[in-house]
């Protein structure tokens, strides 16, 4: 999940991560508070994760905060197939609390690279006030 801070002088993105639900009989989110990842991008972030999507190029993150003693870690790794071709972008990310370590991963397929470049891309339009 993506939201957008707009209104105020830290203009951002914040991404929300959770890991699928195991014992739902959907395809549903664990999005409890404890159990779900938030990182907030600068524009930065962004042009970092546009360039590894545009260009199947690994992206790595890391933001710390010492006010809450925690750390975040964003990984996109791009894996291609016998031919060569991109196949899918596996996103990987960790909180580290003071208390234990959060972990999320999921795969990324091209259908959704397509439509993260876009929110992307018209993120940075909305955050630099354009």
């Amino acid at each position: 999940q993506f939201s957008l801070n707009t209104r105020d002088e830290q203009r951002c993105m914040f991404l929300e991560m959770a890991n699928e639900n195991p014992n739902a009989a959907e395809k549903s989110f664990m999005w409890d508070k404890d159990l779900k990842i938030i990182m907030k991008l600068d524009i930065t972030d962004i042009g970092k994760i546009l360039d590894g999507l545009s260009f199947a190029k690994e992206v790595k993150l890391f933001h710390q905060n010492e006010k809450t003693r925690t750390s975040t870690t964003l990984n996109l790794k791009p894996q291609f197939d016998e031919n060569g071709n991109f196949k899918v972008f596996y996103m990987n990310a960790a909180k580290q609390l003071p208390d234990k370590l959060l972990k999320v991963n999921m795969p990324v397929g091209p259908d959704e690279v397509a439509v993260l470049t876009v929110l992307l891309r018209h993120a940075i339009v909305k955050i630099l006030g354009w």
